[in-house]
């Protein structure tokens, strides 16, 4: 009985890992809605980070035109081997 049980904890663990990559890739193709992917991304401990500077010094604060940056920040890995 244990080892069914081991066998049936690394088959969802695998189906876990095959989502994740599945929401990753397609989302950012567009084969998945974006918000829903980020959203069932964030069960696989992904989450979003924005970085804001809000010191102006005292000095008015001029629009200065930059690349946007996006970071996909990922959870800690996962040893799917155990």
């Amino acid at each position: 009985m244990a080892g069914r049980k081991s066998k049936i904890k690394d088959m969802l663990e695998l189906i876990k890992a095959r989502q994740e990559v599945e929401l990753i890739n397609k989302g950012l193709k567009g084969e998945f809605n974006a918000s829903i992917a980020k959203l069932m991304l964030a069960n696989h401990g992904y989450s979003e980070k924005q970085t804001l500077d809000h010191q102006s010094m005292g000095n008015s604060i001029i629009a200065k035109s930059k690349p946007m940056r996006i970071e996909l920040v990922s959870p800690p890995s996962k040893n799917l081997t155990a």
